[in-house]
């Protein structure tokens, strides 16, 4: 059993201002016009199957991205473990913004200044709460 493939034949007219160039390519390149539309042709669906690609990529791309940022670059945390990991990283940025405000500083008697005492997290957290 054989089968048989139909092609159909679109007329399409270009104008003058699109034909110029392509004729101009053809004629530089020793090949025709229609040859030349049609490598045109199938340049523009490429291009049209490159950006779908990178459309369908870009979510894969950005996990990548917060991965790489939460310090997983390998991508060898489970989902679960990763979100544990942003929400460590969370609550340690919320620690240090609250001691870069509340900081203890103590003269240490030294030429080059002080010291800076902190709680530990849970006195921390306990203030940042309330």
């Amino acid at each position: 059993m054989t089968a048989k493939h139909a092609t159909a034949t679109v007329e399409v007219r270009l104008p003058e201002s699109t034909l110029a160039p392509l004729r101009a390519v053809a004629k530089a390149a020793g090949l025709s016009l229609q040859t030349v539309l049609k490598l045109t042709i199938a340049t523009e669906r490429l291009r049209e199957q490159q950006r779908e690609m990178a459309e369908r990529a870009a979510p894969f791309v950005l996990l990548a991205d917060i991965r790489a940022a939460a310090g997983d670059r390998e991508g060898k945390l489970m989902q679960d473990e990763l979100m544990e990991r942003i929400r460590q990283q969370r609550a340690d940025s919320v620690r240090l913004d609250f001691l870069e405000s509340h900081a203890i500083s103590i003269n240490l008697g030294r030429s080059n200044g002080y010291a800076h005492i902190a709680p530990n997290r849970d006195a921390i957290d306990k203030a940042i709460t309330g």
